[in-house]
């Protein structure tokens, strides 16, 4: 699948302040509010685990003009973590962390991302 980047950050879960992603987000939407499809939060580039620096891609599956496409491989296996309306996208990072600290979960940090569709939220890890 590919997908094409509207703005991209390099950032770090624990180094940046949240808002840092959250206005990424605001800013994304406001100035493609009126576009269709599916959004994605991709994050990849990673320099090391989830402790470390990562690039966080904001794209969209119906945007051609994108100069940059990422290109999700369909054929590796993710863990898909749903985010429902009991939880919020944090606490299900929260979780993904949780397991993975605990050795239940092993991340090959190529591609995750996030997908924003129909007004569901799923977010889906890259398994070794």
């Amino acid at each position: 699948m590919k997908v094409h980047e509207v703005k991209s950050i390099k950032t770090n879960n624990f180094n940046d302040d949240v808002t840092k992603i959250m206005d990424l987000w605001q800013e994304v939407m406001i100035n493609y509010k009126d576009y269709t499809g599916n959004w994605y939060g991709i994050y990849h580039e990673f320099d090391s685990d989830f402790k470390g620096d990562y690039t966080l891609s904001i794209c969209n599956d119906n945007i051609s003009s994108s100069e940059k496409e990422i290109v999700i491989d369909d054929d590796k296996k993710y863990k898909i973590f749903e985010v429902d309306s009991d939880n919020d996208i944090s606490t299900v990072w929260q979780k993904i962390w949780d397991l993975e600290e605990k050795g239940l979960l092993k991340r090959n940090y190529v591609i995750d991302y996030e997908k924003y569709s129909n007004g569901e939220i799923t977010i889906h890890i890259g398994l070794k």
